[in-house]
């Protein structure tokens, strides 16, 4: 069992390197192919920070093809994950990029309070490591 698991670990890398050599591509469609795979082992290993790097991945690269509400609720999926498992520093990337995302749907208001939110973050981060 541990020898399929770091198999599947070693899959999914190669999965986000696939994923980010056809970023440069703009090869939506395969991005999008090689994070649901990607998501979907990390839901079989029962990885839940990866399970939420993998939703955010998917949410971003649906906000670059303007699929607005799968952006939207792939980021959302992520950060109710982040919140359960105590992953903050994700969860501040997830709150810039669902700030990103209103601001792109002129949405000011929650694109505020999302940056409110990972700002107010980073801060208690920042100053836990550093006290």
């Amino acid at each position: 069992m541990a020898k399929e698991n770091i198999n599947l670990e070693i899959e999914t890398q190669v999965l986000g390197s696939l994923a980010q050599a056809y970023s440069g591509l703009e090869q939506y469609d395969n991005i999008i192919e090689y994070h649901k795979q990607s998501l979907n082992i990390m839901q079989e290993l029962q990885d839940r920070k990866g399970e939420a790097e993998a939703l955010c991945n998917l949410g971003v690269t649906f906000a670059k093809m303007q699929q607005y509400r799968e952006a939207e609720e792939n980021l959302k999926a992520a950060l109710g994950i982040c919140r359960d498992i105590e992953n903050y520093s994700t969860e501040v990337y997830i709150l810039e990029n669902l700030a990103m995302l209103y601001c792109q749907l002129n949405n000011h208001n929650s694109a505020k309070e999302y940056c409110k939110q990972g700002l107010n973050l980073h801060t208690k981060l920042y100053q836990i490591r550093f006290s």
